[in-house]
């Protein structure tokens, strides 16, 4: 029996590329080679398509231009749905923008491609920061209070928009871009002098910026799911470990071996010191959400939770987590080989799911119509 040509993809054009790097080649590492010949495909930052064997390696990204690395041959994939491709199958490893945010999943759609993960519509939604909040809203899902503007709204009257968010969020905030991951672009705000410059930062990587009111006292808890499109499982809870005023991307990927491991090696607590009780509210909430967004694969999602009043507030859901949020499945008792097996399966049953729908609809308007 042959093996299935299973595309990793990672890099892209993002802000978390270096992450997406390391989740790439941990999920390469772990799969079972005698079912899949694994076809690394990397995303460089000027946004050009590579694959080859080097790319399997730490030691090759160490040293690689990663706007235009040598040693790679380029990919490609034709977009005549009928062709013969050259993958079967994609992991998708990519953290960011494009990647994570729907952009190559439509390309996979287009192409008839089988792909791990949620589809263009739940990637998209979960990627943006200000998106979520409002479906969440709509649906009535507990979250931290929050206001959304542009930079150009910023520009035009600051101390209003100063005055407004301190005066409806409280004293404690935290700014972000709409569309970012791994902490990158974030700032925790307690005056408003420190507004304009965590305004300008968030900006950098969006012009749509979310802040939201700081809880006090609570604990940050996520869960990872795995969901088939009708049946969702929800991971033990973990405690993520901060040293910064709130979980930054130093405390996610560079401490205690992160440099090595990322995400995978964060400090944390498994299972997270909160009580039975709290747990089954998070996992209600989980299932919920990701019928919502129609998530599958592997999605990890993340809560504020107040230890005391077990009140929980969902902050953002991650369609594509970093190292694939491996280390909750094994400690669920799934081992990342075996969490790779779910994930093909349940890329094939979507992509079956899918293409037995209607795509297209029987007319006479071509011969009843004058142009």
């Amino acid at each position: 029996m042959s093996k299935l040509k299973l595309g990793v993809f990672f890099g892209g054009v993002a802000a978390e590329h270096e992450v997406s790097i390391i989740t790439g080649l941990q999920l390469m590492k772990h799969a079972d080679l005698t079912k899949y010949d694994v076809i690394p495909v990397y995303v460089d930052k000027s946004g050009q398509w590579w694959t080859g064997e080097a790319a399997k390696t730490l030691e090759f990204f160490r040293s690689a231009d990663v706007m235009a690395p040598k040693g790679l041959t380029p990919f490609q994939f034709s977009l005549n749905p009928t062709a013969t491709q050259p993958i079967d199958l994609a992991i998708l490893c990519f953290h960011g923008t494009t990647g994570e945010s729907g952009g190559v999943q439509g390309l996979l759609d287009v192409v008839r491609i089988p792909y791990q993960g949620s589809g263009v519509m739940g990637s998209a939604a979960a990627f943006d920061k200000i998106v979520t909040r409002q479906i969440l809203t709509a649906e009535g899902i507990n979250q931290t209070a929050y206001l959304w503007l542009t930079l150009s709204e910023w520009q035009t009257d600051p101390s209003g928009w100063s005055e407004r968010l301190f005066r409806e969020l409280g004293s404690e905030l935290f700014v972000k871009p709409a569309n970012s991951g791994s902490s990158i672009g974030i700032s925790r705000v307690t005056q408003p002098s420190e507004l304009e410059a965590a305004i300008k930062l968030a900006a950098e990587f969006d012009y749509r910026i979310l802040v939201e009111k700081g809880i006090a006292d609570c604990l940050e808890i996520n869960v990872a799911i795995l969901r088939d499109g009708t049946t969702t499982t929800v991971s033990v809870a973990e405690q993520p470990l901060k040293q910064d005023e709130f979980l930054s991307f130093v405390d996610k990927y560079q401490r205690g071996g992160g440099k090595k491991s990322g995400m995978a090696s964060a400090s944390r607590r498994i299972p997270a010191p909160i009580a039975a009780s709290t747990y089954e509210k998070i996992k209600v909430v989980a299932e919920k959400v990701a019928k919502i967004f129609d998530f599958t694969g592997v999605v990890r999602l993340d809560f504020f939770v107040n230890p005391t009043t077990e009140e929980i507030f969902l902050t953002e859901p991650n369609t594509i987590p970093g190292s694939m949020s491996f280390y909750l499945w094994q400690a669920s008792g799934l081992p990342y080989p075996q969490l790779i097996d779910k994930l093909v399966e349940i890329a094939q049953t979507r992509h079956q799911l899918i293409s037995s729908l209607k795509h297209t609809f029987e007319t006479n308007l071509l011969q009843t119509t004058q142009v």
